[in-house]
């Protein structure tokens, strides 16, 4: 048996020469197997037995008068295999002896006939320290708490001269657990520690993602290096899982896919290779030997397709809604709405089937427990995929049974459903996929943020009739994701707007409107505040009664480095005299359309958006849009596209949207401009019409 190995849950005999070292290895013994219902014996040749040995650990001690007293102390303690009452009578019970050093083939042919292992003492007493330094790495909390102490414990794993792959396992693991705990730093401060360690190890292990994980959280932006990073990990994951070490396996696949489709990468910053290049992106993934040899296997046929459609329309015991198939009448559909992890959007869905006739059934996501709301791939997400998508293969995952419950919520909620509509693609519509009844038709609508994140790789998209996208844009970087080059698109794409109750903004402006400028959910970074106040501060060289209302939450705590500095450059800016006194902070109001009527401009300054709704419900109102030219989607048209009729509302820079609220500066100017704006806002929004496309679509009667 070699250091590293699992020791059998049998007992162990010590064979000691050294009397005190091997109380202490006796006492690490018995903590390091605390759990276990092994015991052992202690052989030694001190003069008196030893005092304070753990209740676990009985002695056979060879001081004076002992057979062989004047043989060297290995040879004694050797020949207490044979001679020793207490050794004798243990023996059955034993499956291991730790020999003295250079005598484990004089042990082995002294025991030779029983089946035992033996092992020399200064190998043992490595293995026992490796196992310690892993039970205190799985058991150390994997918390903000808990990341300093995490990291001295990956520190002095890494101490060992020759770490065992379960140990560096171990060490990966907890490494990734700092990732889990916004430890970044922590893992940059450990990444010299983890170079030396063999290439095939950080590798194998995931530990070279782990490194570049945390670099990216840090700021470091993507490196070219990186496609081959995660096309590693990916494929170290089908190795484990043909070792059988499933649970490596879906810790390996986890950390490629949150490398793949990092925040920091696509999510809001001005440029993203998802939406450049897709393809590209997804290659690491879709060329791994997991994807191609696990993931490959289709999941268990539960669908009929019919009509030679490639969307997959399902029919089950009824065939049009409202009817059986036998042509009876029958109540109408059971439409069950997930809620989804990202925004309130789903409401005007809600209405609009409510207006209709319908009572959908809604869940939300903190209904389900907090596993469906996570927004990046988890490893227990990762493990639940896999044993519904191959349930053969996958079974044999251990049970996480918080998840399982969680699950369970989904799956009693889509029960008896005939049509499952899903805003936004999260862990629920991934999960809706698998469980919802065969017969059901599954919509997914997917918005700008959700297009960037990995769930559209794990969905069952034999499972869904439709996905409806809210713009061009999104459209044209998503689909890619959904079939690599040459392939068919698994399922239906329709882009339809999001849905604006316009009544509710056809409201008065109060006086002063025309000198002051709104910003509708900003305090994110996507939303870029910043580019909103040099806005102003253009606005203020030469007319200090300008004024922006931010209406919405503040920044929320976050432990992405970028973020916090982020908001470091937007504090000091706005710590300027002029501008400070120049910035209304509205805050969170569930009254928009009374904050609105304060103001007669609005901005939206993002580096990226889907089709946004703030700056269209101010446009209603009779704000005059400046609409910044999005950067990370000007090449597949963004704003531009989407405002074609109004090109003049887009801008490119701080000035240009400076110059065009300096336009319109005249209560008359701004007074013609702010009615042509209502109107080419109902002409956009098309409330109505939307209405009925969207209720189409979900009912299937588009």
């Amino acid at each position: 048996m070699t250091a590293g190995q699992a020791r059998p849950v049998r007992d162990v005999l010590f064979l000691a020469e050294d009397a005190p070292s091997a109380q202490h290895l006796a006492h690490q013994w018995a903590l390091a197997n605390a759990g276990s219902d092994a015991n052992a014996v202690l052989v030694h040749t001190n003069r008196r037995a030893l005092r304070g040995l753990p209740a676990r650990v009985r002695q056979a001690h060879l001081g004076p008068g002992t057979a062989g007293a004047d043989l060297a102390p290995a040879r004694r303690v050797i020949g207490a295999l044979e001679s020793h009452p207490v050794v004798t009578k243990s023996l059955p019970a034993v499956g291991l002896v730790v020999a003295p050093n250079g005598k484990a083939a004089s042990v082995s042919k002294t025991l030779r006939g029983r089946a035992v292992d033996v092992i020399e003492w200064s190998a043992f007493e490595r293995d026992l320290r490796e196992q310690r330094l892993r039970t205190l790495l799985r058991e150390q909390p994997r918390t903000a708490a808990g990341r300093a102490g995490l990291a001295v414990l990956i520190d002095e794993a890494l101490d060992e001269p020759d770490p065992s792959a379960d140990l560096v396992a171990d060490i990966a693991s907890a490494a990734g657990g700092l990732l889990g705990a916004s430890g970044y730093p922590l893992v940059r401060e450990l990444a010299p520690r983890f170079a030396a360690l063999p290439g095939e190890q950080r590798t194998g292990s995931g530990l070279e993602a782990i490194e570049r994980i945390a670099e990216i959280s840090l700021g470091a932006g993507p490196q070219p290096g990186d496609a081959g990073v995660a096309r590693r990990v990916f494929d170290a994951a089908a190795d484990r899982v043909d070792a059988g070490d499933l649970t490596g396996a879906v810790r390996l696949v986890t950390l490629g896919l949150r490398l793949v489709f990092h925040s920091e990468l696509h999510a809001d910053g001005e440029h993203s290779l998802l939406v450049a290049d897709p393809h590209t992106v997804l290659a690491p993934w879709r060329e791994s030997r997991f994807a191609r040899e696990v993931v490959a296997t289709r999941p268990p046929p539960s669908l009929t397709t019919v009509g030679g459609d490639s969307a997959g329309i399902r029919t089950g015991a009824k065939g049009e809604f409202g009817h059986m198939a036998d042509g009876s009448d029958a109540a109408g559909p059971r439409i069950v709405v997930l809620a989804g992890a990202y925004g309130s959007f789903y409401r005007p869905i809600v209405e609009v089937l409510t207006k209709a006739g319908h009572a959908p059934d809604l869940v939300r996501a903190d209904e389900l427990g907090p596993l469906l709301g996570r927004r990046d791939p988890t490893d227990q997400l990762v493990g639940e995929w896999l044993r519904l998508r191959d349930p053969d293969r996958w079974s044999a995952l251990p049970e996480d049974t918080g998840a399982a419950r969680q699950l369970g919520v989904l799956r009693e909620r889509l029960a008896g459903a005939d049509i499952v509509f899903a805003d936004w693609c999260d862990p629920g519509a991934l999960f809706a996929s698998y469980l919802a009844p065969a017969s059901a038709r599954l919509i997914i609508r997917v918005h700008r943020v959700d297009a960037t994140k990995a769930w559209a790789q794990l969905v069952d998209w034999s499972r869904v009739e439709r996905v409806l996208l809210v713009s061009d844009h999104v459209r044209d970087f998503f689909a890619p994701q959904l079939a690599a080059p040459g392939e068919a698109m698994p399922t239906r794409l329709t882009v339809v707007n999001n849905i604006i109750d316009v009544e509710r903004y056809r409201r008065p402006k109060l006086p002063g409107a025309e000198r002051r400028i709104a910003m509708v959910g900003w305090g994110r970074r996507v939303k870029d505040p910043i580019f909103a106040v040099e806005i102003l501060r253009e606005l203020l060289r030469d007319d200090p009664s300008w004024r922006l209302h931010l209406i919405g939450r503040d920044f929320a705590d976050s432990g992405l480095p970028p973020v916090a500095d982020y908001l470091a450059r937007f504090r000091e800016l706005i710590a300027d005299p002029a501008l400070r006194e120049a910035i209304v902070w509205v805050g969170f109001t569930g009254r928009l359309e009374e904050a609105l009527d304060a103001c007669g401009f609005a901005l939206s300054t993002s580096t990226v958006e889907g089709w946004p709704i703030g700056v269209v419900e101010a446009a209603v109102s009779g704000c005059i849009p400046v609409i910044r030219d999005w950067p990370q989607v000007a090449t597949k048209g963004g704003a531009r596209a989407i405002y074609a009729e109004t090109p003049e509302w887009v801008v490119a820079s701080p000035a240009e949207g400076a110059g065009r609220i300096r336009t319109y500066a005249d209560p008359a100017a701004w007074a013609g401009e702010s009615a042509r704006c209502r109107n080419a806002a109902d002409r956009l929004t098309a409330t109505g019409a939307t209405e009925a496309e969207v209720l189409g679509l979900i009912l299937g009667r588009p």
